[in-house]
């Protein structure tokens, strides 16, 4: 067998290499013994492997029972028949399982828990572990239901014991049942306790009263176990593959567990609960029967951790799926309807999706091979779509975003009729401003004449311009001048023209920033002014580089020390970044990628991005859909150097822990390790400063320009809470909800950002923004 070994630290990638080959390794795929027969086989194989190396082979079958979510019973009762044979085998499966579990809960792996704390069960199933250990252990986890933690700390391990009850429940139907009585009612207690007003702040559509809050997944989850509970634990899900080997299971040697000691410290990143998916169905129907919901949320729950599980690689996820083994009781058609719900639901959780947008796109791209997937897709669209003006803010980019590369995948195909009414309705209505935002995204994945000829005449009105950027030093204007201001205004412009072309050939003929810089110092700063010297170069720069991002780039990179040198001040900055956006004025690609490289080359910085884009005198770019992609795209890249700089101590972090278990406590590093620490904590300390001064500049720039609206609104008796209000606000809490972790670092200084006496309604405002980061945090 080939050498692979444990390590809980080890890249997503190797570790999903390495279970698809240990999986591929011993399954019987295209075997069409029974499955008693197929299961022997395969325990006689790893039985000659046992010998060779016992402790990778336990650690292999382990780490597949946990990644492979749809198989977990299959290895369950591979390591009962194993244990059966070897009781020191099973006695170490028990360990492992144990250091799999505080592992994952030490470091908030909620997927990767849930599913080890299923498998336990599964063990007990296969009569490796005692019962009794089991609901020990439930009950070890549900003392963090009482203790001083935060709310999604509780939610974390309330949903933990709940996931593996609705899966073993069957496990107490004549054994425990006080136990499970009690287990149940502790999370009752604690879910009656909970506080619901924080759950707006993460819900996909706008939820503006509390007693219109949906139901949670806590709440949900809860719900369903009592009902699976009261229907005798029934679940007709995953086989139970025990059953075929009870006569040999029930002569095992069944093992006690360890007791398991919880960390009292924890890895502050827990999952969230949100309220469930809006656009799930309402029930689901098999040969004209209702699934029970218990069926029904443990496919969810199987599917969201295939999906977790193998993120690195769509396509073995997608095959885990749909190589499920479905119970008699529910049809294919249905299953499928579940996996599309499932897989959409998860692009739009918040305040992040469990994988990159860009996973669930190739998901769906390979589970469009299957004939009764798409129809289901496009319903879900279309019900989305139809709710447009529901959805929280960063919710609809994520489905502008996702919604475009697919559709790039599938020719741009897609009912655009159905949509047609559209072309009829304001440019600020939401639904049609969503198609522009479509189309937008589309032409850069394209372009623009192919995107043209998928949509019907009718709704071509609705197609952006073509992206053309926009120099203004093209050429002498000859028109003639009415006043004397007008004639030196004139006279500016064309000695700028002029000025432009023969820097325009200096760039284009590859001569040296310094020279460049020389001629402006000599020639050009002492004959026109400053401001215009900056335009001008700015301009050149870009239309030098207009042909393509590599050109732009390019010429970025070589000549950015001239715009360095004339860029010295904070009111410069600010200068550049409004030329970028007034040439590039049709493209938030252009921009934002530009903006970028000028943040990476220190021409510009984060505030002055602020500044500029979030004034009172910009007032109007807030209904362009440009803003949230620019400043988001900024923030991601200003914020990389303090997102290596936290990482890296929490990786020193974890190594003296290590460190302190091995050699104990007072054992000092040597002067060099000392200074290592010093130097990285002065780092850590520069960064978080840095960190604070953009997000409190951020909160404030918007708190100015919403105080301004709402005492223009006041002054023109007009209701200030119109769609302006809406799309500011909404940015607003989408880039604090974002960033929260950072943001609860000057959450005590956010006060100093209101003016001394702010209006009430943007006091309201303030104090739900602070609500939403101590809730998240």
């Amino acid at each position: 067998m080939q050498e692979l070994s444990l390590n809980h630290k080890e890249s997503e990638t190797r570790k999903q290499l390495r279970i698809k080959y240990f999986d591929e390794l011993i399954s019987q795929k295209e075997s069409e013994s029974p499955i008693e027969q197929q299961i022997n086989d395969i325990v006689n194989k790893l039985k000659e492997e046992e010998d060779k190396n016992q402790k990778l082979l336990i650690d292999l079958l382990i780490d597949c029972s946990i990644h492979l979510p749809f198989k977990t019973p299959f290895y369950a009762t591979i390591i009962g028949l194993l244990n059966n044979k070897n009781y020191e085998l099973g006695k170490e499966s028990i360990r492992i399982v144990i250091e799999y579990l505080f592992h994952f809960i030490s470091n908030a792996k909620f997927y990767e828990a849930n599913s080890t704390l299923r498998f336990i069960g599964d063990l007990v199933r296969n009569n490796v572990l005692k019962l009794n250990s089991y609901i020990t252990l439930l009950e070890t986890l549900s003392n963090y239901l009482i203790e001083n933690q935060t709310q999604s700390t509780k939610d974390f391990f309330a949903k933990l014991i709940l996931g593996s009850l609705l899966f073993n429940g069957s496990l107490f139907i004549s054994e425990k049942k006080e136990n499970v009585k009690q287990l149940l009612g502790r999370i009752e207690m604690y879910i009656s306790s909970r506080n619901y007003s924080g759950l707006k702040y993460v819900s996909m559509l706008k939820i503006n009263e509390e007693e219109n809050l949906p139901e949670d997944q806590l709440q949900n989850l809860f719900r369903i176990v009592n009902e699976c509970r009261d229907n005798s634990w029934k679940l007709n899900i995953l086989p139970d593959y025990s059953i075929n080997f009870l006569t040999i299971l029930n002569t095992n040697e069944v093992h006690e567990m360890q007791k398991l000691t919880i960390p009292t410290k924890f890895n502050d990143n827990f999952t969230m609960t949100t309220p469930i998916f809006p656009f799930y169905s309402k029930e689901y129907r098999s040969k004209d029967k209702i699934v029970l919901n218990s069926d029904v949320l443990a496919l969810r729950i199987l599917i969201e951790e295939n999906l977790k599980f193998l993120d690195e690689n769509s396509s073995q996820a997608v095959t885990e799926m749909m190589s499920f083994p479905l119970h008699q009781s529910i049809e294919k058609s249905t299953f499928y309807q579940i996996i599309v719900e499932t897989s959409f639901a998860q692009i739009f959780i918040l305040p992040r999706s469990p994988s990159h947008l860009m996973y669930y796109t190739r998901t769906f791209i390979h589970l469009f091979r299957e004939s009764k997937i798409p129809p289901r897709l496009g319903i879900l669209i279309d019900s989305c779509f139809q709710k447009l003006t529901l959805f929280e803010t960063e919710c609809y980019y994520r489905f502008v975003e996702w919604f475009a590369v697919h559709l790039s995948n599938f020719q741009f195909i897609w009912k655009w009729e159905s949509w047609g009414e559209v072309v009829e309705l304001n440019p600020t209505n939401t639904k049609r401003k969503f198609i522009n935002d479509i189309l937008v995204r589309c032409i850069r994945l394209s372009y623009h004449k192919r995107i043209l000829q998928a949509l019907p005449e009718k709704m071509k009105i609705l197609m952006p311009p073509i992206v053309e950027p926009k120099f203004s030093y093209l050429g002498i204007s000859s028109v003639e001048a009415k006043t004397q201001e007008e004639k030196e205004k004139q006279e500016l412009h064309n000695k700028v023209a002029i000025k432009s072309t023969e820097l325009l050939s200096k760039l284009q003929n590859k001569e040296q920033p310094e020279k460049i810089i020389h001629w402006l110092d000599t020639e050009i700063i002492p004959s026109i002014p400053f401001d215009t010297v900056i335009d001008m170069t700015t301009q050149a720069l870009l239309q030098s580089g207009s042909k393509s991002f590599t050109h732009i780039f390019a010429k970025i990179e070589k000549y950015s020390p001239i715009l360095i040198h004339l860029n010295k001040l904070p009111k410069q900055k600010q200068a550049i970044v409004s030329i970028v956006y007034q040439f590039w004025q049709k493209s938030a690609q252009h921009i934002s990628l530009i903006m970028n490289k000028f943040l990476e080359l220190n021409i510009i910085d984060i505030q002055s991005i602020i500044n500029w884009f979030i004034s009172i005198e910009n007032k109007q770019l807030f209904h362009s859909s440009s803003l949230w992609e620019i400043l988001s795209n900024a923030l991601i890249h200003s914020t990389r150097r303090s997102r290596i700089v936290r990482k890296k101590k929490q990786k020193k972090q974890e190594t003296e822990d290590e460190k302190k278990q091995v050699i104990g406590e007072d054992e000092f590093g040597s002067d060099s390790d000392l200074q290592m620490d010093v130097d990285l904590e002065n780092v850590y300390s520069e960064v978080i400063n840095e960190e604070k001064e953009i997000f409190l500049n951020l909160i404030q720039k918007f708190f100015v320009v919403i105080s301004s609206h709402m005492e223009i609104s006041d002054k023109n008796q007009a209701n200030p809470f119109d769609s302006w209000f809406d799309e500011v606000s909404g940015l607003l809490f989408a880039l604090v909800r974002r960033y929260h972790k950072q943001v609860i670092g000057c959450l005590n200084l956010l006060d100093s950002v209101l003016p001394s006496k702010p209006d009430r309604r943007v006091v309201t405002l303030f104090e739900s923004i602070k609500e939403m980061v101590r809730f998240l945090n």
